[in-house]
């Protein structure tokens, strides 16, 4: 008798202990504090020479900002998303230029998990060059007005 009378009492004031719990998660879950948004943050991750320097998804498209870090200029650049289009733009690129790159994409859901890749030129090299990117990004309800294209920024300027 004493030791169901112990694993009752066990039961009770740990029972009533997790009721609680569960009640406080799903009160935060119900709020907005557990939401995927807040949790899980937006990433890219660009192969060297490249840096990825803003991103976003939009209902008809994906923009990417890509910084050149490498020491030699480029002559071509083509960027790709899997799984969309490519775009290509062939114009010097210096080391710290922002390139820009937009592939129209629709795409459904919120939260894009897409691979680009980046192939790229070097003037004294024989052949492209070739580096894959991963981008984690929400996407943005806004819409997008600018065409397909890649444009390069140096300093305030782009083009």
């Amino acid at each position: 008798m004493r030791r169901a009378q112990a694993a009752m009492e066990f039961l009770t004031t740990y029972g009533w202990a997790m009721l609680v719990i569960l009640l406080a998660a799903g009160a935060l879950a119900y709020f907005g504090v557990l939401a995927p948004k807040t949790v899980m943050p937006d990433a890219c991750d660009a192969g060297i020479p490249f840096a990825c320097f803003e991103y976003a998804a939009y209902p008809d498209g994906v923009a990417l900002s890509l910084r050149y870090g490498g020491v030699d200029s480029l002559d071509r650049v083509n960027v790709t998303i899997d799984g969309c289009g490519s775009v290509e733009r062939v114009v010097p690129v210096q080391t710290s230029d922002v390139i820009l790159a937009y592939v129209a994409c629709p795409r459904s859901g919120e939260r894009q998990k897409m691979t680009f890749t980046v192939r790229y030129h070097e003037p004294e090299d024989a052949l492209d060059q070739t580096v894959v990117g991963r981008v984690v990004v929400w996407a943005s309800q806004s819409d997008r007005i600018e065409s397909d294209g890649i444009f390069i920024c140096r300093g305030d300027r782009c083009s």
